[in-house]
């Protein structure tokens, strides 16, 4: 498909560089400075920056990081329901925190416009723990205006 790069595929995704597994690194070493959350199987991956940082929140159990990365009017798709506007999903993840102590790893990434799809490795405490789940992610300047989470 025009326009469409993945990482597993060997296509080339924008932000991507292969790097040596985190692994070889002393503990509390990071790839070029950087955070091993971003790290996909032996690359470094540069998601976009409300990407990023709505998987930080989560990963720090901080729904408010989290929510920042939303636009105002954004609308999340998450087990059947909607929420929509910025508190609503600040309220939905610190549900979601705090029931299921959400860990995201991010194992693959494709961009086609203005769409991100991450798959992720989703443990916590809940039963099947972990998980792989697709996040579909839409955004325009002010941040994530869409978010579909799906398995």
């Amino acid at each position: 498909m025009p326009g469409v790069s993945s990482a597993r595929d060997g296509g080339e995704l924008v932000g991507i560089t292969r790097q040596q597994p985190a692994r070889h690194l002393p503990p509390g070493a990071y790839l070029d400075g950087v955070d091993p959350l971003h790290t996909l199987h032996g690359m470094t991956q540069s998601l976009p920056p409300p990407i990023a940082r709505y998987l930080q929140g989560v990963n720090a159990s901080d729904a408010g990081v989290a929510a920042s990365s939303f636009a105002t009017t954004a609308r999340v798709h998450d087990e059947g329901r909607d929420h929509i506007g910025t508190e609503a999903i600040r309220a939905w993840a610190q549900d979601t925190i705090t029931r299921y102590a959400t860990q995201l790893t991010v194992e693959d990434a494709t961009s086609a416009g203005d769409t991100t799809v991450v798959t992720a490795r989703v443990s916590g405490q809940f039963p099947g723990s972990p998980i792989r789940l697709r996040f579909s992610f839409w955004l325009d300047r002010d941040g994530i205006t869409r978010l579909e989470i799906a398995a």
